[in-house]
C-alpha cells in the first residue's frame, strides 16, 4: 500500500534500499521507451522486437514473450499490482514510470486490439 516493491525487480528497475521503491535505469529505460513506441506508433510486432533487442539486451533471454512480459506489465507505467496475502494491491505511480501513462494506455489498446484479432485467426501477437 506504500508502494514498496517486494521480491524480484522487473527489467529496467532497481530497487532503492532505503525506500524500498523501484528506480529505473537511465539506459534501459530507454530500450524500453523504444520497444512500446515500435509497438503502438511503428506497430512492429513482438518476434521482430524481440529479434531488434536480442543485441542491446543481452543480460536477458528476449524473445516474443519477453517483450509481450513488458508491455503488459503496469510496472512501466509507474504502478505496483501486487498479491498480497490473497489481495490484489495497486498502488497508482509508485514510482518513475520508464513509459508515460499515455503510451502505455495506447500500447495495451493495441494489444488489445490484436490479441482479439489474432485469437480468431489462431496466430500469436
Amino acid at each position: 500500500r506504500r508502494g514498496e516493491w517486494l521480491g524480484r525487480q522487473p527489467f529496467v528497475y532497481g530497487r532503492d534500499p532505503v525506500t524500498k521503491h523501484l528506480v529505473p535505469h537511465p539506459v534501459e529505460k530507454l530500450l524500453v521507451r523504444k520497444v512500446f513506441r515500435l509497438f503502438t506508433q511503428g506497430r512492429v510486432g513482438s518476434q521482430r522486437i524481440a529479434s531488434l533487442m536480442r543485441d542491446r539486451i543481452p543480460s536477458r533471454r528476449v524473445d516474443p514473450g519477453f517483450i509481450l512480459q513488458i508491455l503488459r506489465n503496469p510496472v512501466y507505467a509507474g504502478d505496483v499490482v501486487m498479491e498480497v496475502g490473497g489481495e490484489r494491491i495497486r498502488v497508482e505511480g509508485a514510482h518513475e514510470a520508464a513509459v508515460d501513462r499515455e503510451l502505455w494506455d495506447a500500447c495495451n489498446r493495441v494489444l488489445a486490439e490484436r490479441c482479439g484479432k489474432n485469437r480468431k485467426r489462431g496466430w500469436r501477437v
